[in-house]
């Protein structure tokens, strides 16, 4: 046998022991090599690898139910004295096996490292071993460079799990865990770990601030901090957690409190829903806190939020994200319910307090030239504001406020002058035809001028077709990747990060 050939047994968890394997041909090779260390050649088996092989290609994926009980994995190198190893470890990267009886079931990754016979150029390969709940990912089109995080939000009724998962251009996974309740916001820290909220084994009902170390630990799992008299329900907030660059956090706390309606029409005891936003460090002491509690006047609430204070937990503001202003260290805060963006002094004799308000009724700012068709002005019911500059802010606008449409979804920039207190829009794109979404959606700009958009909850268009759950657009605004994920599945924000799944090694 070359030294080139490697064929390893590996014993898989599904048994199909009535089948033979077919043979394999792995002596016609598939492409030139640019490499002394490419592969010509990779297959499980009597399984193919998805996307098909190609020896520039390096990430793969199978099906663990699709293996037979015992298959081998065949790797052939171009170079007859290059050296092929094959391993199995975990997405995190932890060894489990190697040698002639290599044993994996699903969520295991098969590693193949291929080293050049002079020693001079290595080539790494890997196949991620999926369960079959793990989500399908459709994709159309070639990303820019980079990784993209999401997590699903929801599954399907067939039984599709809920997983968290860092996908190349071709919907591959080069990391990925399944877990059994959703996950938000996976997302690259400064440091280069990985936070999402999400749960742990030693406390499986409960949402957490998660910080993962690189052997996939977790090395920060915050709960909420101890609730305030009259609080109850406290829990951690799914709508933003990320690590700052001196180490500290910013967070958001769920919690409710009794209120009299009364004076508004509404019931004389009533449980409402507010948001805490919290800088707090890896320890859980909170360093600073403020409320939706008492932020917008009842008196000034849309009149639909005002009608349904009847409703068991209402809820009449609902933070959905947090941004700081390089320029100052404010905080930029998303109201969803109320459509409006305010900024809020963090430091200084101001702290705590509102410094702008924009968007709804309240609002310091007057829009220009942002008239929708419906006659709605500026966004509605927007997600994942961010500040892009000097008075400049970008959002995902879900075109949903106040209960009526507003329009079309669409990613917007605003700039905002603050002597005259307009709101002008600079760039915007909008998907006509495509209707509203009532939830989550983001918008990141990235470094090449593209911009990688999600589209949260919005899953099917006005006309009930699908619609991508992320779609690329360039600086054109041409869209130039999609990727879908299954039916009544979505993802509430989606990142797009640079760095190697197989070392873990990512640049914030």
């Amino acid at each position: 046998m070359r030294a080139s050939l490697v064929a390893l047994a590996l014993l898989f968890a599904a048994c199909r022991p009535e089948e033979t394997p077919p043979t394999v041909d792995t002596d016609e090779p598939v492409a030139t090599p640019t490499s002394e260390a490419d592969l010509e050649s990779l297959t499980m088996g009597s399984v193919p690898v998805n996307p098909p092989f190609a020896p520039d290609l390096h990430y793969y994926w199978v099906r663990a139910s699709d293996l037979g009980e015992v298959e081998t994995v065949v790797a052939k190198a171009f170079a007859s004295d290059a050296v092929v190893e094959v391993s199995v470890e975990t997405p995190d990267g932890e060894r489990l096996s190697t040698g002639p009886k290599l044993s994996s079931d699903a969520n295991r990754r098969v590693r193949v490292d291929v080293t050049s016979g002079d020693g001079t150029e290595e080539r790494t390969y890997s196949v991620a071993v999926l369960s079959d709940g793990f989500p399908e990912r459709t994709v159309e089109g070639e990303p820019s460079e980079g990784w993209t995080f999401l997590t699903t939000t929801f599954k399907e009724a067939n039984g599709t799990t809920r997983a968290l998962m860092i996908l190349d251009g071709n919907g591959t996974p080069g990391w990925w865990r399944d877990v059994t309740k959703s996950t938000f916001d996976l997302r690259v820290a400064p440091d280069g770990r990985l936070t999402w909220m999400g749960r742990t084994a030693e406390n499986p009902d409960a949402l957490q601030n998660l910080v993962m170390a690189a052997d996939g630990s977790i090395d920060v799992a915050l709960t909420a901090s101890e609730p305030q008299a009259g609080w109850s329900l406290t829990q951690v907030d799914e709508h933003e957690w990320y690590l700052l660059d001196d180490g500290t956090a910013i967070r958001i706390l769920n919690y409710r409190v009794t209120e009299d309606l009364s004076p508004w029409g509404g019931p004389e005891s009533q449980r409402v829903e507010h948001q805490m936003a919290q800088h707090v460090d890896l320890e859980g002491n909170v360093l600073f806190e403020f409320s939706t509690e008492g932020m917008v006047p009842y008196d000034d609430l849309p009149p639909n939020l005002v009608g349904d204070m009847d409703e068991i937990d209402w809820e009449p503001i609902h933070f959905n994200s947090i941004d700081v202003d390089p320029a100052d260290g404010h905080w930029v805060v998303s109201m969803h319910r109320v459509s409006m963006v305010v900024k809020v002094a963090r430091t200084g004799p101001q702290a705590g307090e509102v410094l702008w308000e924009l968007g709804g009724a309240t609002s310091d700012f007057t829009f220009v030239d942002d008239i929708r068709f419906t006659g709605w002005e500026g966004f509605a019911g927007q997600h994942s504001v961010r500040v892009t500059g000097p008075d400049r802010i970008k959002m995902f606008d879900n075109s949903r406020g106040d209960g009526r449409e507003a329009g079309d979804v669409r990613a917007v920039e605003y700039q905002l002058d603050m002597d005259t207190m307009e709101a002008s829009v600079v760039w915007h794109h909008t998907w006509t035809g495509r209707g509203q979404a009532f939830a989550g959606g983001s918008v990141q700009s990235l470094d090449n001028g593209h911009h990688l958009v999600g589209f949260g909850s919005l899953t099917t268009d006005a006309n009930d077709d699908r619609v991508p759950t992320l779609t690329e657009i360039d600086a054109n605004g041409e869209e130039i990747w999609n990727l879908w994920l299954p039916d009544e599945s979505w993802t509430y924000r989606a990142w797009r990060f640079e760095g190697d799944p197989m070392t873990m090694d990512w640049i914030p």
